[in-house]
């Protein structure tokens, strides 16, 4: 079921059950900064009649190297 934040009118609460599923799904950083000075972006260009490949190599990329949000909030716990 996807998330409705049509009526949301403050912060969400992190530790809602209801927002778990979407902080395990969206990248770290989006919702808090990450307290860095600085950052790196890459910006690509893909071939249109490759985008099932590039779909799942960002798939994988993403799995591997990319903080998720959930993962972020755990970490910034333990500090």
């Amino acid at each position: 079921m996807p998330l409705d934040l049509t009526n949301n009118i403050g912060p969400i609460d992190q530790n809602d059950s209801q927002y778990q599923d979407v902080l395990a799904d969206l990248q770290g950083n989006i919702l808090n900064g990450h307290g860095r000075d600085h950052a790196v972006h890459i910006f690509l260009t893909f071939k249109p009649e490759k985008i099932s490949e590039v779909k799942r190599w960002i798939a994988s990329f993403a799995s591997i190297k990319i903080t998720s949000a959930k993962s972020q909030l755990v970490a910034s716990e333990l500090i």
